[in-house]
């Protein structure tokens, strides 16, 4: 995912709000990962590089463009917004206006209900993952994206980079000032979501990451998606 990611790279002069019509949408703005299902949608700011990838090529995204000056009450920073029913259709209606009606009154005021509808989602949990600087993180992490049918220990991915395991944790612990199951645990859930998309089947999604029992991927994923279970997604 991390190369297919870097290498769709670019930026926008407008700000940008993106969201996944029918799918699911991995962006890499930065040094993180954000992670949307079809509910969500991401404010970009003016400038920021970001990447795109979709695990299935058809999805489609939708995207708004605003000009900063026009709207105020814009995100300073990125964001994400998980989606009422009001929101979808100020999206979809928004995504209709032609570029040349986009600064009239009646796209403005549309612009705004959609700001303040998506204002109460502020402070939903988000979904995203850092991306190591560090050379042998970056690997483990690359690793970690790849691997199928398998749940690496702490053990192997130390093994990788030929280190310790206790090396490997204090280089986790100054990047990211987190503990290597915690880590793990961020890496299989943003997998999950587009093999639960792909499959429809939490059994499949948890084999394929590498589960013992369904029951444990169902713990791991309520752990990361705020209480939410695999069927929602």
């Amino acid at each position: 995912i991390s190369k297919a990611v870097i290498n769709d790279k670019h930026h926008h002069q407008l700000a940008q709000l993106s969201v996944p019509k029918n799918g699911i949408l991995y962006l890499m703005i930065y040094d993180k990962v954000y992670i949307l299902p079809s509910h969500m949608a991401i404010f970009i700011p003016p400038n920021a590089p970001h990447g795109i990838y979709k695990p299935n090529p058809n999805t489609i995204i939708e995207n708004i463009y605003f000009q900063e000056d026009n709207y105020p009450l814009l995100p300073k920073e990125i964001k994400t917004f998980h989606l009422s029913d009001l929101a979808k259709s100020l999206i979809a209606r928004l995504c209709q206006v032609p570029k040349k009606n986009l600064a009239e009154k009646k796209t403005k005021n549309l612009v705004t209900v959609l700001l303040d509808e998506l204002s109460d989602s502020e402070n939903q949990l988000e979904y995203k993952v850092a991306i190591p600087c560090e050379e042998g993180l970056l690997k483990i992490f690359n690793y970690m994206m790849d691997v199928v049918d398998y749940l690496p220990s702490l053990a192997d991915c130390a093994k990788l980079i030929n280190v310790s395991p206790r090396t490997l944790q204090r280089k986790l612990r100054d990047e990211f000032n987190t503990h290597f199951i915690l880590w793990r645990q961020h890496i299989m859930f943003i997998k999950s979501l587009a093999l639960l998309y792909k499959y429809k089947k939490t059994s499949i999604a948890s084999y394929k990451l590498g589960y013992n029992s369904e029951s444990a991927f169902i713990t791991m994923f309520k752990k990361m998606s705020g209480q939410r279970l695999p069927s929602e997604f």
